[in-house]
């Protein structure tokens, strides 16, 4: 399992790739993301390796929100009104995952983190806030996911 460790996350980014069964799973959503990620790391001034020393929920924390929110948005779970949205998410993860025994689970914890629509962000439709705190959700979900 952990070969399975992206070079990514901002949240579902670089996590999502430990929620899936095998390396081949992981290559082919780490290569469908990895475009994005680097695009959105490029436009917040983030190197590759600034990406990668700062994976899991402390490091989450040491990257901008803005690039987590570009993130999240290219990969529709932020819309355009900074709101967290998990049906869009899911199919767009889903056109970027094989199909395998833990989507379910992935799809179950996407559910779970839409109750960060009901927290008070300063920063409104930007969905920067919005979109750390997604992120933040997932990490703490990913022991249900790994079950």
């Amino acid at each position: 399992m952990s070969k399975l460790s992206c070079i990514v996350f901002c949240a579902v980014a670089m996590r999502l790739c430990v929620f899936v069964a095998s390396e081949d799973a992981c290559s082919i959503f780490h290569a469908a993301i990895k475009p994005i990620v680097m695009d959105c790391a490029k436009e917040y001034g983030l190197s590759e390796d600034d990406v990668k020393k700062n994976r899991g929920l402390d490091g989450l924390k040491n990257l901008p929100p803005c690039f987590i929110r570009c993130v999240f948005n290219k990969l529709d779970i932020i819309n355009d009104k900074g709101q967290y949205d998990a049906d869009s998410g899911i199919a767009t993860i889903k056109g970027l995952l094989p199909s395998n025994e833990y989507f379910e689970k992935i799809t179950a914890v996407l559910k779970d983190c839409e109750s960060v629509n009901e927290k008070s962000v300063s920063d409104g439709e930007a969905g920067c806030e919005r979109a750390l705190l997604g992120a933040m959700c997932y990490l703490e979900h990913k022991t249900a996911v790994l079950a």
